[in-house]
């Protein structure tokens, strides 16, 4: 409450000293020019009484405005409102001015005596301070329109990233239980373990549902999870190759964004060779955080790289213009000794420990 007090008083209260200054130097600068023998000290108090009895006014002026704005469809109810109210508070002002300066002599006769041009110069002053806590009513509701907008333009993201990131789930979980299918009558035991791993896999995202991001460490061991799982059905025909530099590894990334690359390749690269080689790198470059996915399948013709994108790389390529919009680049291109190169690239934001 005593916060919320001084936070009304301190602007006007701020605004008053500047004019008090203003004002008040003008009084001496002029009464000088006109070689009049004014004390400064009087000219000081006549302007601090002047905008200091307005600075109390103005927190009740501006509780007046935001109660009655000068808005549609009331208009003119409004425009006399504040046309009544401004007459009020500058009879105040005028009522208060008087106490402050003439205390010591009876009021009536001190309020009449100056009314004729007080009146009209607290009733053009008035005018102006409404005006003014109007102009700065109307900003402040425009500033809360324009944060409220934003936040929800936030929102919206969030919901279309959590939406984005959830289609991952039933789209492995199809996958891996194909596989699983696959194996059962072939090595039972291959299937056994593969269903193991993948309840591990299961149980790591679920530890993470709802995190938009999270660490490259943190994503590496997610990847490692899944790699596990693919490691049982391809044996010995599977090599990878895990290199990312320390200084990438606390980078934040959006969660599972590699996990889907990674299933890609398996799918239309990996399982069309003898021995299947995935290579992971992550590098950073500058501002940007660089990731790269290289397999040694038989690479993407240009005309069909299109085709390529599943429902895996389409929904990154979403994510990540939804996150990042022209901040990111998502590359694919056959490697220069065969296969496809999958390169992200993100803006670099300093994330969670070093991975072990």
């Amino acid at each position: 409450m005593q916060s919320s007090g001084l936070k009304n008083w301190l602007p006007p209260l701020a605004a008053a000293t500047a004019l008090v200054v203003i004002f008040a130097t003008h009084g001496y600068l002029y009464a000088i020019w006109r070689g009049q023998a004014t004390s400064e000290l009087s000219i000081l108090f006549w302007a601090m009484s002047e905008w200091y009895t307005w600075a109390a006014l103005f927190p009740f002026i501006l509780s007046f405005t935001r109660k009655h704005p000068i808005e549609s469809p009331r208009i003119g109810k409004a425009l006399l409102a504040n046309a009544g109210a401004t007459i009020v508070f500058s009879l105040v002002h005028l009522f208060a001015l008087t106490l402050v300066r003439y205390g010591g002599r009876p009021f009536s006769e001190i309020f009449l005596q100056p009314t004729n041009i007080a009146v009209h110069l607290n009733l053009a002053t008035g005018t102006i301070i409404v005006c003014c806590s109007h102009a700065l009513e109307y900003y402040r509701r425009y500033r809360e329109r324009e944060i409220r907008a934003s936040q929800l333009e936030v929102k919206l993201a969030q919901a279309q990233l959590q939406a984005l990131r959830m289609q991952i789930h039933p789209h492995f979980l199809f996958n891996a239980l194909n596989s699983v299918s696959a194996l059962i009558d072939e090595d039972p035991k291959a299937a056994h373990q593969m269903l193991a791993r993948l309840g591990d896999f299961l149980r790591l995202t679920l530890k993470n549902t709802g995190a938009q991001a999270t660490s490259l460490e943190q994503e590496l061991l997610f990847l490692k999870s899944y790699l596990q799982i693919e490691q049982v059905r391809f044996g010995d025909r599977l090599k990878v190759s895990i290199d990312v530099d320390p200084t990438a590894l606390n980078a934040t990334v959006p969660s599972l964004i590699l996990q889907p690359i990674v299933e890609n390749a398996f799918r239309h690269a990996l399982s069309k060779v003898e021995t299947g080689s995935l290579d992971i790198r992550g590098r950073k470059r500058g501002d940007l955080l660089e990731i790269t996915v290289a397999d040694n399948g038989p690479g993407v013709q240009a005309d069909a790289a299109a085709q390529t994108e599943g429902v895996g790389l389409a929904n990154t390529r979403a994510r990540l213009q939804t996150q990042y919009g022209t901040a990111h680049s998502l590359l694919l291109e056959n490697g220069p000794q065969g296969g496809l190169v999958v390169t992200i690239k993100i803006p670099y934001q300093a994330g969670a420990a070093k991975w072990n």
